[in-house]
């Protein structure tokens, strides 16, 4: 299988000399083009960690990756936002880890002139924005109003989002592990599961009510304080230290 790391941000390839002189990562159609002509029908692989860039390319890309001969696969590693979230679709499959997120939202541009030239801006974006929902209702089969809120409202989707919206197909969990069809609070695999039944849940409960726990000791060294205040003094403590 061929393999194409997609960091940093997707460019014009006329943009491309100045990130390659300073060294930041980017994507542009011609190595995309270079990289499936090298992999001459094989499998591939994308391992997405990027922040999105410009729509064209990236809509050239997703057509580029739809008309691949051989088997195609994106794995979200990281984050796949903006136009990464669509250019990932013209993939077969869409592969995120656990702690991967995929940003959906409505394009973006700059203009300047008189009122004529915002409309006319605002107009183009909505139509880019309606070419995007295209492969996004090709991909969920989700209505183009529900899409278009999630673009709107500038959605951030974890693995479990995607794979309940359908714009992710499995959940990379380890070893070969893969959710395809359990939903949100079913993400822990079955031998973990069967901890959290409710009979292991309810059994848990009545020798919690027969046993109260032994009272843990504050920092003070002071035990006469319920558990539960214990416990929320506690969790501001571990706040507090995440947050300095």
């Amino acid at each position: 299988m061929k393999r194409l790391n997609i960091d940093g941000y997707i460019i014009d390839d006329q943009d491309r000399w100045l990130y390659d002189l300073l060294e930041i990562p980017n994507l542009t159609l011609a190595k995309m083009r270079a990289f499936l002509v090298e992999a001459a029908g094989d499998d591939i692989e994308l391992v997405i960690n990027c922040m999105g860039g410009d729509v064209w390319s990236a809509s050239s890309m997703y057509a580029e990756l739809r008309d691949y001969k051989g088997g195609s696969t994106a794995k979200v590693i990281g984050l796949s936002a903006s136009a990464s979230s669509f250019l990932m679709l013209g993939c077969q499959k869409v592969i995120a880890a656990p702690m991967a997120s995929i940003m959906m939202h409505n394009a973006s541009s700059y203009a300047a002139g008189d009122y004529r030239e915002m409309e006319h801006t605002a107009d183009v974006l909505k139509h880019v924005d309606e070419t995007i929902r295209n492969a996004y209702e090709l991909k969920t089969g989700k209505s183009r109003a529900n899409l278009k809120k999630y673009m709107d409202n500038e959605t951030w989707l974890t693995a479990q989002d995607g794979l309940e919206l359908g714009i992710v197909d499995e959940i990379d969990l380890k070893d070969g592990e893969v959710l395809t069809e359990q939903r949100f609070s079913q993400l822990l695999p079955a031998r973990m599961s069967n901890c959290f039944s409710p009979e292991k849940m309810h059994q848990l409960a009545r020798k919690m009510a027969e046993k109260p726990p032994e009272q843990p000791p504050n920092d003070s060294g002071d035990t006469s304080r319920p558990v539960s205040e214990y416990q929320s003094a506690r969790i501001r403590n571990i706040r507090r230290k995440i947050t300095e």
